[in-house]
């Protein structure tokens, strides 16, 4: 109740910086936003820069993570979170007052360039020297983490396949051409079965398609002297290759 939460929309004025907060060791990712509005001067007829607003911009647990590789110094970004004010005496006595923006979304700003979601940037530190009471945050002292990199660097080869045309394909159907095209006849053949069995195999199953009962309302013959069709035999028959032996199939 009574939060002011609010979309802040600017440029990053920092490079973030991430951090460990010191007792309860949570991950955090701190950088300043600059929003400066623009209005029209009527007497020249141009856009012009208005007043401006600086937050601190703080993401917690996995926004940090995903913030601190992916958003860099002069990015346009957009925030939403809840904005609130910390206020401090600093060591020489002097009142001071920061507007920090505790974030729930962070984002680019498309209208102004494009982005790549799933690939992560390098750790970066601040671009400027903060004193000590300005790296508390939410009023506790916070430590420089660890490189905490996850996921593929921007030099991994990896990333060398980006742009291929062969992404393009339909998913499941790339190299295999039309469909129309496909022979399943050519793939037996190549696991080793003959012609001739198979299409007797495939002839057989059509004119008789229930078989393996004892006739009409019949139960099933659970005796072992059943006959093997000439197919079920291959396929239970080690081939030359020395495959691995496979169980009847029932049709």
């Amino acid at each position: 109740m009574n939060e002011t939460n609010i979309t802040l929309i600017g440029n990053v004025l920092t490079s973030p910086e991430w951090r460990l907060t010191s007792t309860s060791r949570q991950k955090v990712t701190s950088f300043k936003v600059a929003s400066t509005a623009r209005r029209l001067d009527r007497e020249s007829g141009k856009w012009v820069d208005g007043n401006s607003l600086r937050v601190r911009v703080n993401c917690w647990r996995n926004l940090a993570d995903g913030v601190a590789q992916s958003i860099m110094l002069g990015d346009p970004v957009i925030v939403f979170g809840r904005l609130y004010t910390r206020d401090w005496v600093d060591s020489e006595g002097t009142h001071r007052t920061l507007y920090e923006l505790e974030a729930l979304s962070v984002g680019h700003d498309y209208s102004r360039g494009r982005a790549k979601f799933a690939r992560n940037r390098p750790n970066t530190a601040t671009s400027a020297n903060e004193a000590p009471d300005e790296l508390r945050i939410g009023g506790e002292a916070t430590i420089e983490a660890p490189d905490l990199s996850t996921g593929l660097s921007p030099d991994d080869p990896l990333h060398d396949s980006d742009g291929d045309p062969a992404y393009a394909d339909p998913v499941g159907l790339g190299g295999l051409g039309a469909l129309g095209d496909f022979d399943p006849m050519g793939v037996l053949r190549e696991g080793g079965l003959d012609a001739q069995v198979i299409e007797s195999y495939l002839r057989d199953a059509v004119a008789h398609p229930e078989t393996g009962t004892s006739g009409e309302g019949g139960d099933e013959d659970e005796s072992d002297d059943h006959t093997i069709d000439p197919l079920e035999e291959r396929l239970a028959t080690p081939g030359p290759r020395g495959r691995r032996r496979r169980e009847p199939v029932p049709v």
